[in-house]
């Protein structure tokens, strides 16, 4: 499967159908509508932006998002929610996976991104823009 996420009907269709699928019947704590995975998407794309990652070298990124919020520790059952994958195009998310799993009470993930090594490369560089660092007393003294 791998469906453009995006706002159009076509797109939604897909998604909602791949999501109806998978879930079979489940609603309480899954993803049961096509929002939800646009919602996603767009969380993905957030994180890029703030690691200061390029629209133009997003690509090849991966992401996954676990449905299901938390509850009370006292909930001692499992529950039936949906886990997402999505893969960053050129310029647009793909879903390239849907399926159920467990959670516990912890509940689901936020979006989980995996990077390619450039853009991790990239991402550090930027951060470490960000901030000096102090040097100790004996290494200023050595040099």
């Amino acid at each position: 499967m791998k469906v453009k996420i995006e706002n159009s009907d076509k797109s939604l269709a897909a998604i909602q159908k791949a999501l109806d699928e998978a879930n079979r019947g489940a609603h309480a704590h899954t993803f049961n509508h096509a929002s939800s995975v646009v919602k996603s998407a767009a969380n993905a794309e957030a994180q890029m932006a703030e690691l200061g990652i390029l629209k133009g070298a997003r690509a090849g990124a991966a992401a996954v998002k676990v449905s299901g919020v938390a509850v009370f520790k006292a909930y001692q059952y499992s529950r039936i929610a949906t886990r997402i994958t999505m893969a960053r195009g050129s310029n647009a998310w793909f879903l390239i996976g849907v399926e159920t799993v467990s959670i516990w009470a912890k509940g689901g993930t936020r979006t989980t991104l995996t990077l390619t090594p450039e853009q991790d490369e990239y991402a550090v560089a930027v951060l470490r823009c960000r901030y000096h660092v102090a040097r100790r007393e004996q290494e200023s003294a050595a040099a």
